[in-house]
């Protein structure tokens, strides 16, 4: 099953200093919500895991991307795991070491990414901004503070989670799904997914398709990720189709 493609759609990508600006603005939101007496809180999408562990999960990340940029090859997230004392001063200390390596360098210069089509630097300052702005969401719902993922930055973010993850040929194709294709739609724009046992496509612009999902930038691109529940989009069409790509989400961003 394919999806012709369309003409090229102006690009999601924000600024790097944009992206910048709201990876330090999430994570400071992230630290100051973590209080000693929510470290322990349960966080609702994530079975199993805390506060505490979204911090140092989200820490281990940019250690690991930090180290990524220094020396242009994957080396594997630190099993570090500091005290309850230390979580957030070392959060924050690796927030300030990934930033300081994505400033010191320019977007277009090469850098190791698991996206063979973009191995710049460029890709790490649209993926540390958009690791943040959902692990911010995860805190924020551990502790019932919920606010909204920056509308250009929730664009940008349906676009990578469609382009990126879903369509990565690592993916296992979930077994007994329906196949089909669903537009996904927000803030003027449409992704036309196409989903079957080969794999993924996906084209933008407007065309034919057997369902749609339709919603705001921020709970769209949530739902995608999974932290929201149907109730956050407006679904229509073959069901079988929005329930397809939905299990493909799941097994796209585990």
């Amino acid at each position: 099953m394919t999806v012709p493609p369309a003409p090229d759609a102006p690009s999601t990508r924000l600024a790097p200093e944009r992206y910048l600006a709201l990876l330090r603005a999430d994570a400071a939101r992230a630290a100051a919500l973590a209080v000693p007496g929510a470290l322990d809180g349960p966080v609702p999408h994530c079975p199993g895991w805390s506060v505490r562990d979204v911090l140092v999960h989200t820490g281990r990340v940019y250690l690991d991307k930090a180290a990524v940029l220094r020396t242009g090859a994957p080396a594997g997230e630190p099993d570090e795991r500091p005290g309850d004392d230390e979580v957030v001063p070392w959060f924050l200390g690796a927030l300030g070491t990934v930033v300081g390596e994505l400033e010191r360098r320019d977007p277009a210069a090469p850098a190791w990414s698991w996206w063979p089509q973009e191995p710049t630097v460029g890709f790490w300052y649209r993926r540390m901004a958009q690791e943040t702005a959902v692990h911010r969401v995860d805190v924020e719902g551990a502790v019932d503070a919920l606010t909204p993922v920056a509308a250009d930055l929730a664009v940008d973010g349906v676009d990578e989670v469609l382009t990126r993850f879903l369509v990565d040929p690592r993916t296992p194709a979930p077994e007994g799904v329906e196949p089909g294709i669903i537009a996904v739609r927000t803030a003027g724009r449409t992704w036309r997914v196409a989903l079957d046992a080969d794999g993924v496509q996906v084209a933008h612009g407007p065309g034919s398709s057997d369902a749609t999902v339709t919603g705001d930038p921020s709970e769209l691109l949530l739902w995608l990720w999974r932290r929201r529940g149907e109730e956050a989009v407006d679904a229509s069409g073959e069901a079988g189709v929005v329930a397809a790509l939905r299990t493909w989400m799941g097994a796209a961003t585990q």
